[in-house]
């Protein structure tokens, strides 16, 4: 696990890097809650959805404790 991003670090880095705005927090952190007054469901589903691609792909592990961990293993 050491060097593999949890999954909220990982939105985190594609906000930050590339201004992807993918969960709630991201798009708190955006002004976009406010700003277009959009539901934070909608930003809370589309992480959740991001997470369940990535784990079928096999680029994600989530554990019993809820954290995910994106990368190898």
């Amino acid at each position: 696990m050491p060097g593999n991003p949890r999954r909220d670090e990982l939105l985190q880095r594609l906000y930050v890097r590339y201004g992807l705005v993918i969960g709630a927090r991201e798009a708190r952190e955006s002004g976009l809650l406010e700003r277009q007054r959009v539901n934070g469901e909608y930003f809370e589903r589309n992480r959740a959805a991001l997470l369940e691609k990535m784990k079928l792909a096999g680029l994600a592990t989530e554990y019993s404790d809820a954290t995910a961990v994106v990368g190898g293993y």
